[in-house]
């Protein structure tokens, strides 16, 4: 295991190949970070940077604070898995978990030793002699897994290893994943499209757009406070109202109002958001402090519950998603329903997109309101040059008083959790050397 530390990595495009941009980011010793982005922004493009597969224009990648800009890929010690896996198709489970350890020059009894005890640890002793052509995808992503961890890389670098998975093994991967590579007490960092992934199991999160780090902390907080509109879109917030300020509240004609947060608000426009987690609706006659009516578009089920599909204006240009728990039954299409936010989650963001302090106010109206948190990250249009990020950061000049602030380009260490009994099982395993 070792710490990551990414700085200023920049790369023109290529013909197919996104570029970066100024892309800075590190990682402590036994962390897993989550970068999260949509298709086709680099997070592949960073991994085989980072792994040394592709040149770099300009920055510098450090293990453990030693440089590997000038090491071929095969002496940085990186564990990398492909979105295709890349896996030996003919050869057994055995032999593809044990071909690192070959390469680097194991004897047949350690590479057969310690891979009859991964495949064991991963839960496939019993496939261990068979192909790998004859496994299940799920069953092939644990023996990709195990292969990339067998000769004790410092860092594992996965893309999208749940790419190839149908919906619900996706959900018992993530699980599956978290549990494996907590367990390992492995270095990694996996990029990935679902933000849920990143919630089951990164210490921390990077959410990535456009070549550049948007926003980076404890997963967390990131799901909580993003620090700008397109970081709140990318983790699931929906747009409530874009307006104007009118005596301390956010109005948009032909929608509604929505109270604002304490502190009066420099821009004289803003979007409200709040995340579906956090919204549900309710009977529009019910008195319960909702701010905004919508429609009935569609009613949508989920198990016994469901969720239902709400117009907020008259053009149908914006609708929002909100659980319904007020009944069993869902409600009829055309029906008026008032949204209820849960208190201190719903979020604002003026015009330049960047969150606003989240102080309740001291007698909110209509909805339960609070103020978006406040994110110390470098603008979205500008690449991050320092982004490390404390779980439980001191307080400066910059906090709100909920140890969630602090200075503009500061570094924090991101302190690695405690070793695992399994770590330690681990650490006991034949030597890589």
């Amino acid at each position: 295991m070792a710490s990551l530390a990414v700085r200023s990595l920049a790369r023109r495009a290529q013909p197919g190949a996104p570029a970066l941009n100024g892309v800075s980011l590190e990682i402590d010793d036994g962390r897993i970070a989550a970068l999260v982005g949509p298709a086709g922004t680099g997070k592949t493009a960073l991994l085989r940077a980072i792994a040394g597969l592709d040149p770099l224009d300009r920055g510098d990648v450090l293990i453990d604070g030693v440089s590997v800009l000038n090491r071929p890929a095969h002496e940085r010690r990186i564990g990398l898995i492909f979105q295709n896996l890349a896996l030996f198709e003919a050869q057994t489970a055995l032999a593809n978990v044990a071909f690192g350890m070959r390469a680097r020059g194991w004897s047949d009894e350690q590479c057969d030793q310690h891979a009859t005890e991964l495949l064991g640890h991963i839960g496939l002793a019993d496939h261990a002699h068979r192909r790998v052509a004859e496994l299940s995808p799920e069953a092939r992503g644990r023996v990709a897994l195990a292969r990339a961890i067998a000769p004790r890389p410092d860092l594992l670098l996965l893309d999208e290893p749940a790419a190839m998975l149908g919906e619900l093994q996706r959900s018992l991967w993530r699980d599956l994943l978290g549990d494996l590579l907590h367990d390992f007490g492995v270095t990694a960092l996996v990029a990935t499209q679902d933000i849920r992934e990143a919630a089951a199991f990164a210490d921390v999160t990077a959410v990535f757009m456009r070549g550049r780090v948007l926003q980076l902390g404890p997963t967390p907080r990131v799901l909580a406070s993003p620090s700008s509109t397109i970081v709140a879109e990318l983790v699931g917030y929906q747009r409530l109202i874009e307006g104007t300020w009118e005596d301390g509240e956010l109005h948009e004609p032909g929608v509604g109002s929505l109270p604002g947060p304490e502190m009066p608000p420099i821009e004289p426009t803003a979007t409200a958001m709040a995340h579906p987690s956090a919204m549900f609706a309710i009977p529009a006659d019910q008195d319960l402090g909702a701010g905004l009516v919508g429609t009935v578009e569609r009613a949508i089920p989920e198990g016994p519950a469901w969720r239902v599909r709400l117009r907020l204006d008259d053009t149908g240009a914006r609708s929002v998603v909100t659980r319904w728990e007020w009944d069993l039954q869902p409600p009829a299409v055309g029906t008026r329903l008032a949204i209820v936010v849960v208190p201190g989650t719903l979020r604002f963001f003026p015009s330049s997109g960047h969150a606003v302090d989240r102080h309740p106010r001291a007698t909110p109206r209509r909805a339960d309101s609070a103020r978006a948190e406040s994110a110390s990250v470098e603008p979205s249009e500008a690449p991050v040059e320092s982004s490390e990020v404390d779980a439980d950061p001191p307080s400066s000049a910059h906090d709100n008083g909920n140890g969630n602030g602090h200075l503009p380009g500061e570094t924090i260490s991101l302190r690695p959790p405690a070793p695992s009994d399994a770590d330690v099982r681990h650490r006991e395993l034949p030597s890589v050397e």
